[in-house]
Parts: structure tokens; sequence; C-alpha cells
């Protein structure tokens, strides 16, 4: 079982338009609610792929209780920790035929040490169970949020045994990169920011990322190089990956759509460059549909099939 943290959980609300007119009302096509954010998304895809998943989030209020029920309608489990405030509302407009979504996120609840606190309980907790293989703590904290409060709890974690990831940016990323037994999933122009180097080529994020292994710990470093595919590396070294171009609908929930694919691949104990593969795939597969962590499962197979990995020096 794989544990999904999603500190800055949301309702999701994808809307399809044939296109988008400012300060004109406009007629959805098509629209999505959905439980989100970053780790929900993961929690979504590790399932698709055949895996387990439990979520974890900071929810509150009447969109909190919406936000379970969404949630529970696609069989995601939680373990929810409350808090006072209203859960938000991110709102993502798609245009397929003019390339990618517009997307708005909605501001979160504000939540402080204390809350971290609990949320820490909770992961511990659901963490003893004793199919969990590892907990993912994906995307932004709340508005409030103290670093050291959330790097405690990543570090909380990785004490209890299971693989760690973590997947997001900022002062956040900044306090994780130094958190020794850690795994990192991120993108490229994150992992440039965190470390205030400009990163472009394949065999520089790779060496790069082996050097953090070196000298601060880290488990595994994954970047996210958009259509370009992804680098991961190990103790053991540096892959690179990429998936055949595939079209575009929206590439909401595709970084997450790749951590959920390497994360279940680890899980299955497959070598550091097959989980690459994986989670290359199942980001690409996910660029074909609306919504984050939906797509057809034959779609990310073919994509499998055509994806392929080579050896970074």
């Amino acid at each position: 079982m794989i544990i999904c943290v999603t500190p800055n959980a949301a309702i999701d609300l994808t809307i399809q338009l044939s296109e988008l007119h400012v300060n004109a009302v406009q007629r959805a096509q098509e629209s999505i609610a959905v439980a989100g954010g970053k780790g929900v998304n993961v929690a979504r895809v590790v399932q698709l792929l055949g895996g387990t998943a439990m979520n974890c989030a900071f929810l509150g209020g009447a969109a909190g209780r919406y936000f379970v029920e969404l949630a529970t309608h696609e069989n995601l489990s939680g373990r929810w920790t409350w808090v006072d405030g209203e859960t938000r509302i991110c709102v993502m407009l798609a245009q397929p035929q003019h390339g990618d979504a517009t997307v708005v996120n909605g501001q979160g609840m504000v939540v402080d040490a204390a809350a971290w606190m609990r949320m820490r309980d909770d992961v511990l907790a659901a963490a003893q169970d004793p199919t969990a293989s590892s907990v993912c703590f994906c995307g932004s904290l709340p508005p409030g949020s103290p670093v050291d409060a959330f790097a405690d709890v990543v570090r909380a974690s990785i004490a209890s045994g299971r693989r760690t990831w973590v997947d997001t940016s900022g002062a956040a990323l900044r306090a994780v990169l130094g958190v020794a037994g850690a795994s990192v999933k991120v993108n490229r122009a994150e992992f440039s920011d965190a470390l205030g180097v400009p990163l472009q080529h394949l065999a520089d994020i790779g060496r790069v990322a082996r050097r953090l292994i070196d000298t601060n710990g880290l488990s595994v470093v994954a970047v996210t190089l958009g259509s370009e595919g992804a680098v991961l590396a190990t103790v053991s070294g540096a892959w690179a990956a990429a998936a055949p171009q595939v079209p575009l609908v929206s590439s909401v929930g595709s970084g997450d759509a790749m951590l959920a694919g390497v994360a279940y691949g680890f899980e299955r104990s497959l070598s550091p460059a097959e989980a690459l593969r994986c989670g290359v795939a199942a980001g690409s597969a996910n660029v074909m549909s609306l919504g984050g962590g939906r797509f057809d499962v034959a779609d990310f197979q073919r994509i499998l099939e055509e994806t392929h990995v080579i050896e970074l020096a």
C-alpha cells in the first residue's frame, strides 16, 4: 500500500470549453468535479495501475465533507486531518484544440504547527499497516505551515521504515533536500530553483541528482522534463526515459501520475530504470484525458511498450 499525503487538498473542477473568451459568458462542453490535490492524483493512478493507496489530507468545512463524498465515490479511502476553514476549490479550464489547460488554484486553509502534529500522528498511524510500503508527500504546503514542522513529519515517516517520497517546491523542497533517506520527485524548474542553478541537459541533471544522493544522503531523485520525459538517479546510477508523442488534452496531474508510476514500480521491486519507465508512461498517458490521474490503462500499456530508457554516464 502507498500512503498519499496531500497537505493542500482541493476540490478540482475541470471545465472543457471550445474557446476561452475573457469578459464573456460561456457554456461548458463538459465538467468534472473530483477530490483533488497532487497526492489524491497519485492515489488515483496507483489504483489504476493495480496497487492499493490510502489518502491523508488536511480538510475543513462543508467543502471538506464534499471532498470526502467525492473521494468515497471513487473508492479512494482516507485518514483525514480536520482543521478550521474550508477546503479550497481549484478550477481547470481546458481547451483541447488550443493546447494545455488554464489553471486557477484556490487559496488553501491556514494550517499551524499543532495541525501538522496531528497530521504526523495520522500519517504514522496509517503507516503502521503491515502492507504499507511507501509514503508520498505531494504538493504545496497550506498557508501558515511551518516548514520545520513539515520536514519533521517527513523525517518521522522515514524513521517508520517506509520509503518516503516528497514532491513539493520552494522552501519546503529546499528543506527536504537536506533530509537523509528522502526520495524526491520534482520538475526541472523546481529543481533548478531549489539549487539556484540552471539545469538543461540530461547528463547535467543526472550528475547533480547523483551529487545530492552522495552528499545529502537522499535515496532517490527523480526530475520530470515535460514532453522530454524524466531523469531518475539512485546511489547505483542515473537513467533518462522518454515516451512517444501523444495527443495533448491536459497536462494537469501528469507529474503526479509519473510519481505514482515510479512509486508503484519501486513497491513492486522493479529496477530503478524500469520504475522510471513505468512513471514516464503513466505521466504521458495522463495528458490524453481531462482530470488529474485519469487515463485509459490500455493507453498506458501501449505507451509503456514504446517508452525507452538510457543509462546516463
